[in-house]
């Protein structure tokens, strides 16, 4: 997936880092769901997110199957949309 193609992924769900600053909405956590879900990876509902150290980003702790309970983690930069797996 080019760049570009994620920037507008990443305006088009409209999650920016000011929202995710306030956290734990329903909205926000279905939203980064699907972001990390089009990037190819395992999210069937977003638990947490947690901001880091670093600015802007975020540690997003994630059921990873539909009807599981195991829990998988990642790493969100909500500035630029890019996330990777713990």
């Amino acid at each position: 997936m080019t760049m570009g193609l994620k920037c507008k992924i990443w305006l088009a769900i409209g999650l920016a880092a000011p929202s995710l600053s306030l956290a734990q909405s329903q909205d926000s956590k279905e939203k980064v769901a699907t972001l990390l879900n089009l990037q190819g990876f395992l999210c069937a509902r977003v638990v947490s997110i947690s901001p880091l150290k670093v600015k802007d980003t975020y540690e997003v702790q994630c059921i990873e199957y539909r009807g599981g309970e195991g829990t998988v983690g990642y790493v969100l930069n909500a500035a630029t949309g890019v996330a990777y797996k713990k």
